[in-house]
């Protein structure tokens, strides 16, 4: 077993492994349930998208899966724009969970069908 002396290490370490390649380490919006809310128990100071990405570097993993408790669709434009660029900065893939496979929820989600 190797051990890690950054969290950085570990998407490199994945990606090295026999069998391993493309095998990416991430986090949900759902790891942080609480910090973003739920229904009946907002938390005061609710972590936004791009908080939920600086979670992530702070991990030292690359990718951000946004599910339906942080649904990207309720963003605005610029704040689309803006979780865009800063997730290209920090260097972050994003990823976009949905419940449903409906073809109107899924246009809403940006996917191609």
């Amino acid at each position: 077993m190797t051990m890690f002396s950054r969290p950085t290490t570990w998407n490199a370490w994945c990606r090295s492994t026999p069998g391993g390649s493309g095998v990416r380490l991430g986090i949900s919006s759902y790891t942080y349930t609480w910090a973003i809310g739920v229904p009946g128990y907002p938390p005061e100071r609710p972590l936004s998208a791009v908080g939920l990405l600086r979670k992530a570097v702070a991990l030292g993993v690359g990718l951000v899966q946004f599910a339906d408790n942080l649904p990207l669709e309720a963003l605005t434009p610029d704040g689309l724009d803006r979780l865009q660029r800063v997730a290209g900065d920090l260097d972050v893939s994003i990823e976009v969970g949905t419940r449903g496979v409906a073809a109107d929820h899924l246009t809403m989600q940006g996917c191609a069908i």
